[in-house]
């Protein structure tokens, strides 16, 4: 059994303990609750982070509240092609000095776009944020400091204006491995 409660602004969330929150659940009253997490209440609720409703639900451990919240804080990895590109890249809290994310790989144009746009927005205000892509245009579109990942390690360290996105492709198609492949095919073809 669930209750929806649509609307943040009817709750009125207050802290009562160190542990302990009350709310205002139309119908039934003041209810008391277990604080287990920060919530945007009081001087914290703006705009950009807020309560933006609830859910109460009874299962078989008891009665449990579930709070909607909105909120700009970077939510992990942000990956347009999981869906999650509105919701999780939103950087503008200046309490919050980084954000990951990532571009992906997809081929949705406006998602990619958004990322970027919201990369660059952080940017602007000072935020640091890791961009996770195999796509080397975005990268080079709003990045200043790039890393080469391969396997799990770092094969390239460098800076915007050290290397062509032609180098930058080849490292990230293998590198050195890639060019003792191409060395050994063409004297196989050499040899045939």
């Amino acid at each position: 059994m669930s209750v929806d409660i649509p609307q943040g602004r009817d709750l009125h969330i207050t802290r009562v303990h160190r542990r302990w929150g009350m709310v205002n659940i139309p119908k039934l009253g003041r209810v008391r609750f277990r604080w287990t997490k920060d919530l945007p209440t009081g001087k914290h609720a703006n705009t950009d982070n807020r309560i933006t409703g609830a859910r109460l639900v009874k299962d078989a451990l008891g009665w449990h509240i579930a709070f909607r919240v909105q909120t700009l804080e970077p939510a992990g990895v942000l990956a347009h092609e999981h869906g999650l590109g509105l919701p999780a890249a939103r950087c503008g809290d200046p309490t919050h000095r980084a954000a990951l994310g990532g571009a992906g790989g997809g081929n949705l144009v406006q998602g990619v776009a958004h990322v970027l746009r919201i990369v660059m927005q952080a940017r602007a205000k000072g935020v640091a944020v890791i961009l996770v892509t195999h796509n080397v245009r975005h990268a080079m579109m709003v990045g200043d400091h790039f890393a080469v990942l391969i396997r799990g390690q770092k094969a390239d360290d460098f800076r915007k204006g050290e290397r062509t996105r032609e180098q930058i492709t080849d490292l990230m198609a293998g590198g050195e491995a890639m060019a003792h492949l191409e060395a050994e095919l063409a004297q196989l073809q050499a040899d045939a």
